[in-house]
């Protein structure tokens, strides 16, 4: 699952940089960016691993 996660996000942040580079070259060009889709996947994953992790050692 965290392959999965990480490769995804990085996808993501990945081609969003590259379109952000694109528009060096062409100012009018208008991106799809996605850079705030991969930090809020990775922070809801971290995020609910921690939970995990607290309820796990609230259970014991």
């Amino acid at each position: 699952m965290d392959v999965l996660v990480a490769l995804g996000t990085s996808a993501a942040y990945f081609y969003s940089l590259y379109e952000s580079l694109k528009t060096i070259g062409d100012p009018t060009y208008m991106p799809h960016l996605y850079f705030e889709t991969s930090a809020i996947l990775i922070t809801l994953i971290l995020f609910g691993k921690y939970l995990e992790k607290k309820a796990l050692t609230i259970k014991q």
